[in-house]
């Protein structure tokens, strides 16, 4: 049987862009940011990793370029390493997301920081829990 390798494209400039904003906010989360949601799913160390990212930017790419924008991503927070780990890299719009029975639910919770303790930032209160619940309906890999 003829085996035929293909060649990777190089990334769009719209998925370059979307890579480096992906890799900010895995390395700098703001808590005050809606989106990217971004869920990482695994039994435990040296597990198999699924990745969603849920993001209403998604639209100008198609999926197998988000899902390499997700992996390109992955590999500069992670390493390649932990990166061989990753088996389903997912970009979904919230529209997307719910069509294929994926329920996210996150928030932020705030309290004002202990006494005689500062605030992580003058005049914000310390970012206490981000909560995020993933259920997946129907049958999982």
């Amino acid at each position: 049987m003829p085996v035929k390798k293909l060649l990777r494209p190089a990334p769009s400039p719209a998925a370059q862009v979307l890579r480096d904003r992906l890799v900010h906010e895995w390395q700098h989360p703001d808590p005050a940011a809606a989106q990217p949601v971004i869920i990482e799913e695994s039994a435990g160390t040296s597990q198999p990793v699924h990745v969603y990212v849920i993001w209403d930017d998604w639209p100008p790419l198609g999926s197998i370029e988000r899902s390499e924008v997700i992996m390109d991503a992955y590999e500069q927070v992670h390493g390649r390493g932990q990166t061989a780990n990753v088996t389903v890299a997912l970009g979904l719009t919230p529209a997307e997301a719910d069509r294929l029975g994926i329920r996210y639910h996150y928030w932020n919770t705030y309290r004002s920081p202990a006494p005689g303790r500062p605030a992580l930032r003058p005049g914000l209160s310390e970012p206490v829990l981000l909560r995020l619940t993933l259920v997946l309906t129907g049958h999982r890999a």
